[in-house]
C-alpha cells in the first residue's frame, strides 16, 4: 500500500480551509499606501485568500507541459487563454481587479493539474469524503443554530459572515442558513457536496448507522438554506445514483424536515408552491438572461472581458442590469463563444470520463456532485465565481479527469479490464 503523497494533504488540507477561510483584502494596502504613490488604483480590490498560497506553493511541483496538455485539461487551457485574450480585448475600462479575478480563476486549472499528479485511490478519495462529512455536520450544526437563535453563533474567526438573507413569514423574518459560508445558496451547494460524500460513505460502511445519524442534520440544514437550486440538485443526484434504498432513506427523512417546515416553504416559494417571493426571483434571473443574451450577440468572439459583465451592461443597456446567475450566460457574455465552447468540452469530456466508472460508489458519488454542480450553475453564479465553491467544482472534475490514475493502489476501483485477442 503506497503512502499518499505530501500532495494529497495539501488537497484535504484546501477542503478543509474552504468553507471557514477569511478573505485577506485590507492587510497589505496600507503599506502600499503609505510607501507609494501609485498603489491605490492598483490594490484598491487586491484580495487573497490562504487556499489560493496553498495552489502557488505546489505550483513548482507541476510539470506544465503535461499539466495544460493532457486529456480534457487542454480545453480547459484554452478557455482560461480566452479569460485573457477577453480583457485584452474588453469592450470597458479594465482595472487590475478585473487581471486578478482572471489569475485566480486560472488558479482553478492548476487545481486540476496537481490532482491529476497524485494517485487518487479508494482509501485518498474516502479520506476525502470522510473530511467532507466532517465539514457538512459542523455547517449543518451552525447553520441550524442561527436559524433557531435568530442571529450568528459568534463564529466570526471561522468566516462567519452578516446574517442578511431572510424569508418573510407570517410578517416576521427568519433567518435563513448560512453556516460560515457568504450566502444560504452557496451553503445548499456545500452541503449537497457533503450529503453525496455521506452517502458514498454509507454504501461501503459496516456502521451504517454513524453516517445515517450524520445525514440527518445535513439534509435538514440544507432544507434551512432554502436554496431551491441546492434542493433540486440533490433530487438529480439522487435519480443518477439509482439507488432505491438509498432514495427511500434520503426522502423519507427530508419528508419529515418538509412536514415541520412547510410553513416556511410555502412562504419560500418556488420549491412547492410558486408565490410572489419565487416569482420575484425567477423574474430577475430572466431579466439576466435576456441581457446577457444580447450582450453575445454584440460581442460574440471574445465577450467584454473576464469579470467585466455588470459594468458593461450598466455602459450598454443605460439602466440597472440584474446579477447574473448563470456561469454558462455569464462565460459566454464575458469571453466569447469560443470560450464558452472550449469550457463546455471541458465539462463533456469530465462527465464522459467519469462515466466509465459509474459502477464505483465513490465515483457514482463524486458525478452526482458534478452533476449537481452543474445543474446549480444554470441558477447560480457561485460554482464559478465564488472562491468557496469554485476550488470544489474543480477538484471533483479534476479528479473525474484523473481516473487513469486509479487502481495503483485499490483494484478495486477499477473494472476489470478486458483482455483483447487479436487473430494472426
Amino acid at each position: 500500500m503506497k503512502p499518499i503523497p505530501l500532495r494529497g494533504y495539501f488537497i484535504l488540507l484546501l477542503v478543509i480551509l474552504l468553507p471557514i477561510e477569511h478573505k485577506y483584502d485590507h492587510l497589505i494596502r496600507p503599506f502600499f499606501y503609505h510607501y507609494t504613490t501609485f498603489a491605490k488604483p492598483v490594490v484598491k480590490g487586491f484580495y487573497f485568500y490562504i487556499t489560493d498560497i496553498l495552489l502557488l506553493l505546489l505550483v513548482p511541483s507541476l510539470f506544465w507541459i503535461k499539466l495544460f496538455l493532457q486529456r480534457g485539461v487542454k480545453y480547459l487551457t484554452l478557455c482560461a487563454v480566452m479569460v485573457f485574450v477577453s480583457l485584452i480585448f474588453a469592450t470597458t475600462t479594465v482595472t487590475a481587479v478585473e487581471w486578478m479575478k482572471a489569475v485566480y480563476f486560472c488558479l482553478s486549472l492548476l487545481l486540476v493539474g496537481i490532482i491529476s499528479q497524485i494517485p487518487i485511490t479508494d482509501r485518498w478519495l474516502q479520506g476525502l469524503f470522510f473530511t467532507l462529512f466532517l465539514l457538512g455536520i459542523f455547517e449543518s450544526a451552525v447553520g441550524i443554530g442561527q436559524y433557531f437563535s435568530h442571529g450568528p453563533m459568534g463564529l466570526k474567526l471561522l468566516s462567519e459572515p452578516p446574517l442578511l438573507a431572510k424569508i418573510q413569514v407570517d410578517g416576521q423574518e427568519r433567518i435563513r442558513a448560512y453556516g460560515t459560508l457568504p450566502h444560504p445558496n452557496v451553503l445548499g451547494g456545500f452541503l449537497m457536496t457533503t450529503i453525496f460524500s455521506t452517502i458514498s460513505l454509507l454504501t461501503l460502511a459496516k456502521k451504517k448507522w454513524l453516517y445515517l445519524l450524520g445525514l440527518t442534520p445535513q439534509l435538514m440544514a440544507l432544507l434551512l438554506t432554502f436554496s431551491r437550486s441546492a434542493l433540486f440538485a440533490l433530487f438529480l443526484g439522487l435519480f443518477f445514483l439509482n439507488n432505491k434504498k438509498i432514495i427511500s432513506i434520503t426522502i423519507c427523512i427530508l419528508a419529515v424536515f418538509v412536514l415541520t417546515f412547510s410553513k416556511e416553504l410555502s412562504y419560500r416559494g418556488g420549491i412547492f408552491n410558486y408565490n410572489s417571493a419565487a416569482q420575484d426571483s425567477d423574474l430577475t434571473r430572466l431579466e439576466g438572461i435576456k441581457s446577457a443574451i444580447e450582450i453575445v450577440k454584440k460581442f460574440p468572439l471574445t465577450g467584454v472581458g473576464f469579470s467585466n459583465y455588470d459594468k458593461a451592461a450598466k455602459v450598454y443597456f443605460k439602466r440597472p442590469v440584474p446579477v447574473m446567475h448563470n456561469i454558462y450566460l455569464s462565460l459566454a457574455a464575458e469571453i466569447g463563444i469560443l470560450g464558452f465552447i472550449f469550457f463546455t468540452l471541458f465539462i463533456l469530456s469530465t462527465f464522459i470520463r467519469g462515466w466509465q466508472y459509474r459502477k464505483n460508489p465513490l465515483f457514482k458519488g463524486l458525478l452526482s456532485m458534478y452533476i449537481g454542480f452543474l445543474f446549480i450553475g444554470g441558477c447560480d453564479g457561485y460554482p464559478l465565481f465564488f472562491h468557496q465553491a469554485r476550488p470544489l467544482f474543480f477538484l471533483i472534475a479534476g479528479i473525474l479527469q484523473s481516473f487513469s490514475k486509479m487502481g495503483q493502489e485499490s483494484s478495486s476501483v477499477l473494472p476489470p479490464r478486458r483482455e483483447i485477442q487479436v487473430s494472426r
